[in-house]
């Protein structure tokens, strides 16, 4: 069973990008925003390379708009 827990929302604003920490089965995993654009980053803050990992974390991850606010 995957557990997934929301741990905080990061402002960079000076790259104009908001990252929304998550840990998945202990493991820190981050959606970062800037404008319309997305992408998942590791803890060491490198994007993801596309494959079956990061198709399934793009599913696991919502960003609601509570976190947002």
């Amino acid at each position: 069973m995957t557990s997934i827990i929301f741990i905080e929302k990061e402002q960079d604003w000076q790259n104009e990008t908001t990252r929304y920490w998550f840990s998945v089965n202990g493991v820190e995993f981050c959606v970062a925003e800037c404008g319309p654009a997305s992408d998942i980053l590791d803890r060491n803050g490198k994007p993801l390379l596309e494959g079956e990992r990061k198709a399934q974390l793009r599913r696991q991850f919502v960003v609601t708009d509570s976190m947002r606010a």
